[in-house]
């Protein structure tokens, strides 16, 4: 049997997790000396409000190989095999601790992949993946529901400032932008595993009408679209998206998430994204 790991910055809900049978291993968050296990130690809400409230700027953590090692310890049985799918390894040193812990382990069958994604991006491929290996496929067939999602998916978002993504170093191509004049709001996507810009937008209606529209030249006429709408403490903003979006594209499934707390450390507050793409 191939069960299916992912990493907490997946952002995938927990009913959806638990459904799907996948495990997740956690990043870590601290606020100064004060460390909380991403997703489960502290919640989206929690850390959105600690965010603004704390004097410490968050930061975050990769799991150790060792956290790793417990989870494929766990979760394999004899005969059994390990599809571990992780965020960008351009944003992150997870897959480095995933590797490692599969050198210690050599009798178990732990195959490691890059999403090239992030958050729900990353999330929709794990989700299809697991679902595959419960029809069961075998390893092959689900390297291709990962490679499918990898070429396909689109992630479309902005955020209130850029200053959280250039405090963490994870600003990408994005670079560029910082230091724009105010109230501009850039509107990024993910390009071979790093923020990359797409335009600049005055205000954040502007900027929402924008992705909408970016979002129909790209996907009006492509068919059971998989969605996913990711927001940092803004769920009925995402509702409200959600509703549009349905009415405008062939949507065959939708999730809604929230942006997690390591994430949200490197996105900051305000973030609203969709994330696209055709079903396998």
């Amino acid at each position: 049997m191939i069960k299916i790991v992912t990493d907490s910055t997946a952002d995938i809900p927990g009913t959806v997790l638990a459904k799907e049978n996948i495990s997740v291993v956690p990043l870590q968050v601290f606020f100064g000396d004060e460390c909380y296990r991403d997703w489960i130690e502290i919640t989206p809400p929690q850390f959105y409000k600690k965010l603004v409230t704390s004097e410490y700027h968050p930061r975050t953590s990769q799991p150790s190989p060792d956290d790793f090692k417990k989870i494929y310890q766990k979760i394999a049985g004899p005969g059994d095999e390990i599809v571990s799918i992780h965020l960008s390894q351009q944003l992150s040193g997870t897959i480095h601790s995933a590797n490692a812990a599969r050198e210690t382990l050599p009798d178990l069958k732990i195959n490691i992949y890059d999403s090239e994604l992030v958050s729900m991006g990353t999330g929709i491929m794990v989700v299809e993946a697991a679902r595959a290996a419960k029809r069961g496929a075998d390893r092959e067939e689900i390297e291709e529901v990962i490679e499918h999602y990898r070429r396909n998916t689109k992630i479309y978002f902005f955020v209130d400032t850029l200053k959280y993504m250039y405090k963490s170093g994870r600003i990408g191509r994005a670079k560029a932008l910082f230091g724009s004049m105010l109230n501009i709001k850039p509107l990024l996507t993910f390009e071979q595993g790093l923020v990359t810009p797409l335009e600049q937008v005055r205000g954040q209606s502007r900027a929402l009408k924008r992705m909408l529209e970016l979002i129909n030249e790209d996907f009006q006429h492509r068919k059971s679209l998989k969605m996913a709408l990711v927001n940092a403490a803004d769920e009925e903003g995402a509702i409200r998206l959600k509703s549009v979006l349905e009415a405008e594209l062939d949507i065959g499934e939708t999730f809604i998430s929230a942006v997690g707390p390591v994430i949200g450390t490197h996105a900051g507050p305000g973030v609203l994204g969709v994330i696209l793409s055709p079903a396998y």
